[in-house]
């Protein structure tokens, strides 16, 4: 339940990005097909969990994934802008209190090298959480 609980908060900051015009996500878990325009793509990746104590308190890590993608051949500039505005979008040390657990983006989130990803150029933004339960 907490993972879900995490997921759907992470989903919903994504979710919460505003573009003009806007941008398509493909979710995960969900059947997307590219039509030619950018968009986003994401994955939620869980790392090993700690218990802190004995019958307490649980440490949940992991990071958010969010490729922007763009059509290749167009340059860089528009998915490093994109990209940034991601990166922006989830602050470090924000936090969120949810039903089971508490929220928090523990670093700036990294944007990474871009890619040629078949038609799409692709800038992965990487963004760290953990979760106490």
């Amino acid at each position: 339940m907490i993972a879900a609980e995490i997921g759907a908060a992470l989903k919903a900051r994504v979710a919460s990005l505003v573009f003009s015009p806007a941008i398509p996500v493909a979710w995960p878990g969900r059947d997307y097909t590219p039509t030619g325009i950018r968009f986003l793509a994401v994955q939620i990746e869980g790392l090993p969990n700690q218990r802190l104590t004995i019958g307490g308190t649980s440490r949940i890590t992991g990071f958010v994934s969010v490729n922007v993608a763009i059509p290749a051949g167009k340059g860089t500039g528009e998915a490093d802008s994109i990209a940034d505005a991601v990166a922006a979008h989830f602050p470090v040390d924000l936090r969120e209190t949810l039903p089971s657990a508490t929220l928090r983006i523990t670093e700036t989130p990294s944007v990474r090298g871009g890619y040629r990803d078949g038609a799409y150029w692709r800038v992965p933004v990487i963004i760290p959480f953990e979760a106490f339960a």
